[in-house]
């Protein structure tokens, strides 16, 4: 499939490969830096940079609207933005904060107080989590918010929220005259009291937050939650993933222990055409006139990208042979460290805790809320969607 490219989309390129050699010096952590926000010691400095130059020439939120601050791209140059970004390494300017509690915001019809959080967004200077996940009880929604004067006292807990140990705001779920509300809730404010989880990949910070009467100002209540819309398009952000798996692969397949390994040749090339049907399917999912539902495509996205990443953590593991055997015999490392090679043990951590992280989901979609990442989940999910069995209220941001 041939995405054409006009000659204002070629020069577009050309303008974003220009400010990647003028601003992007540096590796993230990961190739596209999805979880830049979420790391405890926050943006390293090149990221920082990087981010500033972002926000100096008006491309740091690039899928809002001009009348919100953003450049107003259509998807298609949201699209090569994305890929251009991801190819390079470059951190995508991309997170929870903009995509979803700024469109919180924005369909809130707030006056000028909101513009201090939007500010904070576009200019990376703020961090967000999600509060939606209770612990499992009886009764429904347990935090709940009261009138006092002109604003609310806020009472309850969340729990698996990702990101929230660094947090500085929360975009939380509450119970509000028997109506879910989303409520912006400062993370700072007397009344707040974070837990860490303990859990297998720390760089995800979960937490469970406590409520204990936290006051809340009458602006930071954006609202009843709507049901989710079923012509929600598919975000242009998630059609980056090809691009940055491919960059990771790339990445192993100069490994020397992979270039010697006809076994792990073929599984990378393998994988790479795994790769190139993961990519026409982002292609069609940016036609607007493609005719399968943008949910369903969602889905398909999800799954095929999550099968890949977890591909890509098992051949990284394989790479490293006896250095990555999680429990490994004592006496086979005796003159070295316990797991030998330095890029064992992170490579060890991440490839199960993606597999760890799934399959928990598949089993505790109540615990963590709707939506699983898990593939089996998702795969459930679309068959529910396919044989029109799904709930037909799901709570989600507009």
């Amino acid at each position: 499939m041939n995405l054409r490219l006009s000659s204002a989309d070629q020069a577009f390129i050309d303008s974003v490969r220009t400010l990647l050699a003028q601003h992007w010096h540096g590796d993230s952590a990961q190739p596209g830096g999805l979880l830049a926000e979420l790391r405890a010691e926050g943006l390293h400095p090149n990221e920082r940079a990087w981010f500033d130059a972002l926000a100096r020439v008006g491309w740091s939120v690039p899928t809002w609207p001009v009348r919100q601050g953003g450049p107003g791209w259509s998807r298609t140059w949201q699209f090569l933005f994305f890929r251009e970004l991801a190819a390079a390494g470059a951190p995508l300017p991309v997170s929870l904060a903009s995509e979803v509690v700024a469109p919180a915001i924005f369909a809130s019809r707030l006056s000028l107080a909101g513009r201090g959080w939007l500010d904070g967004i576009r200019n990376w200077r703020s961090r967000w989590c999600l509060g939606v996940a209770e612990p499992e009880r009886d009764g429904g929604q347990q935090t709940a918010a009261r009138r006092v004067g002109a604003g609310y006292a806020v009472s309850g807990q969340k729990t698996w929220v990702a990101g929230g140990m660094t947090a500085d705001w929360m975009l939380c779920l509450v119970a509000l005259d028997q109506q879910p509300v989303w409520m912006i809730i400062c993370l700072r404010e007397t009344g707040v009291e974070i837990q860490a989880l303990p859990f297998m990949g720390s760089n995800l910070a979960m937490a469970r937050v406590c409520l204990n009467c936290v006051p809340i100002a009458a602006e930071a209540c954006l609202g009843v939650a709507q049901p989710r819309a079923a012509d929600r398009p598919v975000s242009v952000a998630s059609l980056a993933r090809s691009a940055m798996l491919k960059l990771d692969l790339q990445c192993l397949e100069a490994v020397p222990s992979v270039r010697e390994d006809a076994a792990l040749q073929h599984d990378c090339a393998e994988l790479g055409v795994a790769l190139d049907g993961l990519e026409a399917l982002e292609f069609r999912a940016l036609m607007t006139t493609d005719s399968l539902e943008p949910e369903t495509l969602r889905t398909m996205l999800a799954i095929r990208g999550a099968e890949a990443g977890q591909q890509l953590g098992e051949l990284r593991v394989r790479s490293m042979g006896y250095h990555a055997v999680p429990f490994p015999e004592g006496e086979r490392f005796s003159n070295e460290g316990v797991f030998g090679d330095e890029l064992a043990l992170p490579a060890v951590r991440r490839a199960l805790f993606d597999r760890a992280w799934t399959m928990y989901a598949a089993h505790h979609a109540e615990s963590v809320g709707s939506g699983a990442s898990s593939v089996e989940a998702m795969r459930d999910e679309l068959a529910r969607t396919i044989m029109g069995t799904n709930p037909a209220f799901e709570t989600s941001v507009q």
